[in-house]
């Protein structure tokens, strides 16, 4: 484990009299729990976008989108809301519907029979693309908030590298920029199990030291 960036406790420190405020442990557990189902649910959903229409692998990438999208829904209803957790409370129900329509759109998609719908699915691809790119943006800021600048640094270049896929498919029209796609999937699922790691590592050893600096100040 990397050792604490003692420069996170200088406010503490600098004013004696002001303790740090400690962290809600119950909230950044469900935030834990919710980042770790989340992880894997982003590395599917990036695995599933793979150009491929058809073939043997049609399939199983249908599944893996469907399985995707359910984890990356299902793992940010059980987080918490900020400021223990990446989404305030309006936004993470926004979330947590967009990616389950995601999971039914997939779903729906592969019913014949039904109603076209075509202008609706465009609308829904483009809120669904929006929210998985808004996604890093938000837990780089939420890292950063928390003073966990490698998870930030991490998340923002997997948004920049998510953003320059999609500026490149909607520029050029072919789907070749989506083969990166996987890769960037990777990332994102390590770098969510880590954050889900490292926050409450930090959240624990933040309210160790509270309590320490309350206990010497009521032996002074």
């Amino acid at each position: 484990m990397k050792p604490h960036d003692e420069r996170l406790d200088e406010a503490g420190e600098d004013h004696p009299g002001v303790l740090p405020r400690e962290s809600d442990l119950e909230a950044l557990a469900a935030t834990r729990r919710g980042l770790k189902l989340a992880a894997p649910g982003l590395l599917l959903v990036m695995l599933g976008v793979m150009p491929i229409a058809g073939g043997a692998l049609g399939a199983p990438l249908w599944a893996l989108r469907v399985l995707g999208w359910t984890l990356l829904a299902v793992g940010l209803a059980l987080s918490s809301v900020t400021p223990d957790g990446p989404l305030p409370r309006g936004l993470r129900e926004a979330c947590v519907l967009i990616f389950g329509l995601g999971a039914l759109r997939t779903v729906l998609g592969r019913i014949d029979g039904l109603p076209d719908l075509a202008a609706l699915e465009r609308s829904l691809v483009w809120v669904l693309d929006g929210s998985l790119l808004a996604l890093p943006w938000i837990l780089w800021r939420f890292c950063q908030h928390r003073g966990l600048t490698g998870r930030a640094i991490t998340w923002l270049w997997c948004a920049l590298a998510l953003l320059g896929v999609f500026l490149l498919n909607l520029a050029t029209g072919s789907p070749w920029a989506l083969w990166l796609c996987p890769a960037i999937g990777a990332v994102l699922a390590v770098n969510a199990w880590q954050t889900a790691r490292d926050v409450w590592l930090d959240a624990v050893y933040k309210n160790a030291r509270v309590q320490h600096l309350a206990r010497d100040a009521s032996l002074r």
